[in-house]
């Protein structure tokens, strides 16, 4: 109990604190990358479910209409709608030929899944602080491994979107399905290890 008020109470001249600061500042940043990871891959796979089911809808209306017109005589009417019907086909053909959905998708569920890895290595080391079983130095060179890692997962990831980025706004913030305030990251935490 004296080591949670002393903590709660440390100074920012305090070393171990400022060390503490950064890294719970590192863990809510890597939560929020994670869970708009996560979003925009949600959001990619719906765009793509929705390209998809247009796809079929016109192709059915393209045919459709094209069959009718044939048995009803009314060619006019039918190549008329199967006209439109297939220009926007073609549209929407070229737009899942060109954007690649669900490969972005795959790509955002695997950064989100490294960035998980990432955030337990973090919430882990945040314990070992609390508890005082790591050095300051132990913690300074995990800290910069888990740094390099992020680095690398970064460089290797699709950048995020507005919209995912909003997503994970309202998840996080408003939802409650993490946050970033200091009351907020002792949500994501152990009740031992909140300030």
């Amino acid at each position: 109990m004296a080591q949670s008020t002393q903590r709660a109470e440390g100074t920012s001249s305090d070393p171990m604190v400022v060390l503490e600061s950064q890294i719970r500042a590192r863990f809510g940043d890597i939560v929020y990358t994670q869970k708009t990871h996560e979003k925009c891959a949600d959001i990619l796979l719906s765009r793509l479910h929705k390209l998809q089911m247009w796809k079929f809808v016109l192709s059915a209306l393209t045919t459709g209409s094209l069959v009718g017109a044939i048995f009803a005589n009314q060619v006019r009417w039918g190549t008329i709608v199967a006209g439109f019907a297939s220009l926007a086909l073609f549209v929407i053909s070229n737009i899942l030929k060109e954007e690649q959905l669900g490969e972005d998708a795959s790509r955002h569920r695997a950064t989100a899944r490294m960035l998980w890895s990432v955030r337990e290595s973090y919430l882990s080391l945040i314990t070992d602080l609390y508890i005082g079983s790591v050095s300051r130095d132990d913690v300074q060179s995990k800290r910069d491994g888990l740094q390099e890692e992020t680095g690398r997962i970064y460089s290797d990831a699709l950048s995020t979107f507005a919209q995912g980025y909003e997503a994970a706004r309202v998840a996080l913030n408003v939802k409650g399905e993490r946050s970033l305030s200091d009351d907020e990251i002792n949500a994501f935490l152990p009740i031992p290890l909140q300030r």
